[in-house]
């Protein structure tokens, strides 16, 4: 788990610079390019990490079954854009490498080009999400992790009142991982909240579906069930934070913001209401509202004065390490987080791991 604590410390920091210079961009945009480059390689290069990884790599030995054996690839709806990529990979003999390289470009520049876009902290944006978006699902649940950060970018557009592409970015997620799909109620959030309440109600069976077909395994599993309540804790502490300084939601430079904020508070009981009905659907939804509770979060906290900011903003990092540590060291699974990466394995052992290859299933 240390290059995740390592990673944290170089983010305090960083983010410290980013904040003075805040009357010099050139300089923040420079620092912003260094963590999408440690972010992405951290990703894209991250070797067999995660609950996930071996799900990953039989998705991908599948794939290259189809295309050796019969020319052909296997579809996964609604999720299609992963089975793109593990067949593309398929075709140039890429391995999970491939798939994992192009999953931490597109979780790198869209999370942190949300922050970007609302004028956000990348760097504490980082260490707040990192538990929950970076190591529970950017090193493990890919899928999740790039569907969760384009939902983040597409909820900083719409935030910013440049709705224009909001319920493509959605779908598009969506091709990812189907829980994405919940987030296209946000279409209605200048619209009266019936409107949103009626779209809700008609996207959780669709959702409840997936969770019961798709993802059922996990139920008895309780592989990501049992985090369930620390995730809902960590959003309850967002939501708090956002409570607390409710007075000041106006002062907010976003668009609708207060239909917003209340869609996150809100998202507590609805949380709770689908765990009665399915626990791996709330899980998986818990992890998109913690995510966007961020945005608000972050956004008040340094609207407070120094002194006061220094302190909320400290606590929320305290607890966002403090569950990185309960994941490594106090979780079932563990073991399974800690960090191991291609790169590493090539600088220390002097030669490159072997990629996941499907050379074996053509006969070589």
């Amino acid at each position: 788990m240390l290059p995740y604590f390592l990673l944290m410390l170089l983010c305090l920091f960083l983010g410290y610079l980013w904040k003075r210079t805040g009357s010099n961009r050139i300089i923040q945009i420079w620092l912003e390019l260094f963590l999408l480059v440690l972010l992405f390689l951290l990703i894209g290069f991250k070797y067999d990490v995660g609950t996930d990884s071996p799900n990953y790599l039989r998705h991908y030995l599948d794939m290259s079954y189809s295309y050796y054996m019969y020319g052909d690839m296997t579809l996964r709806t609604p999720e299609v854009s992963h089975s793109y990529l593990n067949y593309l990979s398929a075709v140039i003999d890429g391995g999970t490498l491939f798939v994992y390289i192009c999953y931490g470009a597109i979780i790198s520049f869209f999370t942190l080009r949300a922050a970007s876009n609302l004028s956000l902290n990348p760097f504490y944006f980082l260490i707040v999400n990192l538990p929950f978006h970076i190591v529970m699902l950017a090193v493990s649940g890919v899928r999740q992790g790039a569907a969760e950060s384009i939902v983040v970018f597409a909820v900083s557009l719409l935030l910013l009142k440049r709705t224009k592409y909001f319920a493509l970015l959605i779908l598009f997620a969506t091709t990812f991982h189907s829980s994405a799909l919940v987030f296209l109620v946000l279409v209605f959030i200048n619209s009266k909240t019936r409107y949103m309440v009626l779209a809700l109600l008609l996207t959780l069976p669709i959702m409840l579906y997936f969770s019961l077909n798709e993802y059922g395994h996990y139920i008895e599993s309780n592989l990501y069930n049992q985090g369930i309540f620390l995730r809902v804790g960590f959003l309850i502490l967002n939501v708090m934070i956002i409570i607390r300084f409710r007075k000041q939601w106006e002062q907010l430079p976003y668009n609708s913001v207060i239909r917003f904020n209340w869609f996150i508070i809100f998202s507590v009981p609805l949380l709770i209401g689908i765990a009665l009905l399915s626990t791996t659907m709330a899980d998986r939804l818990s992890y998109y509202f913690i995510l966007l509770s961020s945005i608000p979060a972050l956004a008040l906290i340094s609207k407070q004065r120094s002194s006061f900011e220094f302190i909320i903003r400290n606590s929320l990092f305290f607890v966002s390490f403090t569950s990185v540590a309960i994941f490594g060291y106090f979780g079932n699974n563990g073991p399974n987080y800690f960090y191991d990466s291609y790169l590493y394995r090539w600088v220390v052992d002097g030669e490159f791991p072997e990629i996941d290859s499907s050379y074996k299933i053509r006969g070589g």
